[in-house]
């Protein structure tokens, strides 16, 4: 299979896991759980340190089941930490605001989008059904 013959990635995908968990432990350590529980950049970092660990430990253990697509889709949510680093940008906090604010005005906008493409596909399927090859 795929997966078995890729065992640096495997590899790879353990060592920066267990670094994550490494640093996670070590500022509990440091802080103290309710300390580091508050912060919500911990809590994501924390939610991906435990989904890519648990996957690649489900990855080494011999099963029926080892899909190296899931396991390398998890893995690349690491990439979520990067969210971190935007909190540096200036102006980025009115952004991310003003996006939250227009969100659900432009989600109700997709339905009505949404209604008329379905209800223009039903009629084109209608009238062209097997005309059109």
């Amino acid at each position: 299979q795929i997966w078995d013959q890729d065992k640096e990635i495997k590899m790879y995908d353990l060592a920066v896991g267990m670094l994550f968990a490494l640093e996670a432990i070590l500022m509990i350590a440091a802080f103290g759980f309710e300390e580091y529980w508050k912060v919500a950049q911990n809590k994501l970092d924390f939610m991906i340190m435990l989904a890519t660990v648990g996957s690649t430990i489900y990855a080494l253990i011999p099963n029926e089941y080892e899909d190296p697509h899931v396991i390398r889709c998890i893995a690349s949510c690491r990439l979520l930490r990067l969210l971190r680093l935007l909190n540096w940008v200036p102006g980025f906090s009115t952004i991310l605001s003003a996006l939250m604010r227009v969100l659900p005005e432009a989600f109700e906008m997709a339905q009505v989008l949404f209604c008329a493409m379905f209800i223009f596909s039903v009629v084109g399927t209608q009238l062209f059904g097997g005309l059109i090859n």
